[in-house]
This record gives structure tokens, C-alpha cells and sequence, in this order.
């Protein structure tokens, strides 16, 4: 019993680390890792739309135009925890070694990659449900 409450909520503390650490690449590992405060958090925002919307138009219209899917509602947790709360475990591994080595770009390469992968079923759904289902990529969805 005494690993797992050594381990309760090491995901978020995971999560938040580079975020404390002044976005030193020397202290963080990662990346050009700056703390992020509103407009940053805006600005981030802003190229995941940029990006969705030129790497996958139909997605883009069918999620921010015809669905009005504020990115905030799914992209808010990939930035703040690196996708910690979002993938299996053994992909959480995966997303924090690119994050690490590319800082930020890392998150916008996985998010498009797995818009990418789940696109036929978001383009589907209609019920605002199932889309945050599956942008969250909930195992249930």
C-alpha cells in the first residue's frame, strides 16, 4: 500500500513541472518550456486552430464551425498535463519523451496526429457528446 499513495498524484505534479521551473531547458529537460500565463495559453490556442484548420479543413469546420467546439474544452487538458489524464499510460511515455525533447511543438504534433486517427468517427458524431468523448479520447467513447 505504501508505493501506490507514494505515487497518488504524481500525474499532475508531472504535469505541471515544466511549467514551475521558469522554462529553464536546463532545469526543465524540456524544451523551450516557459510558464504560460493567459495570453500564452490564447496564443497556444490559436495555432492548435491554426494547425487543425490546415491540416485537416473538414475536421476543423465540422468541429469549430458546424459543432462550435471551443478548442479550450479538450486542447486545455493536452497542454497543461502533456496528455497525462487523455492516453493509456504506455502512450503517456510515448508523448512525455517528445515533450521533453520538442517542448510545446510536441502537443500540437500529437494532438493533430490523433485528430488525424480518430477524424471518420469525429466527423460522424453529431451528438456534442461523442465528440468530447472522443477528443478526449475517453477508452469508453
Amino acid at each position: 500500500m505504501r508505493n501506490v499513495l507514494a505515487l497518488d498524484g504524481l500525474a499532475h505534479f508531472a504535469g505541471q513541472l515544466p511549467h514551475e521551473l521558469d522554462g529553464d531547458p536546463a532545469r526543465t529537460g524540456a524544451a523551450g518550456c516557459r510558464p504560460l500565463d493567459g495570453a500564452g495559453v490564447q496564443r497556444r490556442f490559436a495555432v492548435l486552430e491554426g494547425l487543425l484548420e490546415a491540416a485537416l479543413p473538414r475536421l476543423h469546420a465540422h468541429l469549430l464551425r458546424r459543432h462550435e467546439v471551443p478548442l479550450q474544452s479538450f486542447a486545455t487538458q493536452w497542454f497543461l498535463t502533456v496528455f497525462t489524464y487523455s492516453l493509456p499510460f504506455h502512450l503517456v511515455l510515448r508523448a512525455w519523451d517528445l515533450f521533453l525533447f520538442l517542448g510545446h511543438d510536441a502537443i500540437y504534433w500529437l494532438g493533430l496526429a490523433l485528430c488525424r486517427l480518430f477524424e471518420d468517427l469525429l466527423l460522424q458524431a453529431d451528438a456534442m457528446e461523442d465528440i468530447m468523448a472522443l477528443l478526449r479520447f475517453d477508452a469508453d467513447a
